[in-house]
């Protein structure tokens, strides 16, 4: 039993010694493959793009993402000495564009067309200006003229007040004149009804040569009674009012005016 037991004992031993032994040789071989494994590590985290979910992308104007850099923390358990001393670059530069010239004559042509189209609209915006203007000076003369207008309707209400008042008088004047008329024809009638009157009394004398400073009722008589063969002519021709020759205002001048005398009583 006691044999045994020192058997147990030294296998024991030996195990114990080849596991030291063995762990010594693990230790110098995992030392020596460290590095490779790091490495593989950090190609393996590389291709696998693993980032922080913090991380900011950025996009260049070509399409083309720029370098992003790991920002994932390295494995602490393996010898900070062993571990690369820079950041990897997760994505390669971009190639150089083949057609960069041809994208630069685009931008050329797009940027001269911009400016074209600018300098049409500033144009434009001038002329705005200047119509603004027109319009201001329009307005103005509109106003003015809405002035004037009021005016010339003020004095149009005037007037027609005037107008009125001038129509009311005159067909009073009208009507005065109508019934003026209206007496003026009376008179007229009255007039010629006395001239009627008058003239049954008249004689008329025609032919009887004119001499100046003649007495007209003493030619009459003696016409009477010497041509007319009527008898005691002054006897009988008792009233003459008048006897006296008919103006020349009707008559012409080489006619002798005849004598016009007014008998209000004949006798027998």
């Amino acid at each position: 039993m006691k044999n045994k037991n020192k058997k147990k004992k030294r296998g024991i031993e030996e195990v114990s010694r080849g596991s030291s032994g063995a762990s010594g040789n693990e230790l110098s071989i995992q030392s020596t493959v460290l590095p490779a494994q790091v490495f593989a590590d950090a190609m393996s985290t590389l291709n696998n793009q693993t980032f922080h979910a913090n991380t900011p992308f950025n996009t260049s104007p070509y399409g083309l993402n720029p370098p992003q850099f790991c920002s994932t923390p390295m494995n602490t358990s393996a010898p900070v000495s062993m571990l690369p001393s820079h950041t990897h670059m997760l994505n390669p530069p971009p190639p150089p564009l083949p057609n960069s010239q041809q994208n630069m004559t685009v931008v050329e042509k797009t940027l001269q067309d911009i400016c074209s189209r600018m300098g049409r609209i500033e144009s434009k915006l001038n002329k705005l200006d200047t119509i603004e203007k027109s319009l201001e000076n329009l307005e103005s003369r509109v106003n003015n003229i809405d002035k004037e207008v009021q005016e010339w309707a003020k004095k149009v209400e005037t007037n027609e007040a005037t107008n009125q008042t001038i129509h009311e008088a005159v067909e009073a004047i009208r009507s005065e004149v109508k019934s003026m008329n209206i007496e003026s024809a009376k008179t007229k009638e009255d007039l010629l009804d006395v001239q009627a009157r008058g003239m049954r009394e008249n004689l008329m004398f025609w032919s009887v040569p004119e001499n100046p400073g003649e007495n007209c009722t003493e030619i009459i008589l003696n016409l009477c009674q010497n041509e007319l063969k009527m008898e005691r002519v002054k006897e009988r021709v008792k009233l003459i009012e008048r006897i006296d020759r008919v103006k020349k205002d009707n008559w012409a001048e080489s006619q002798t005016m005849p004598y016009s005398s007014e008998v209000s009583q004949l006798r027998g």
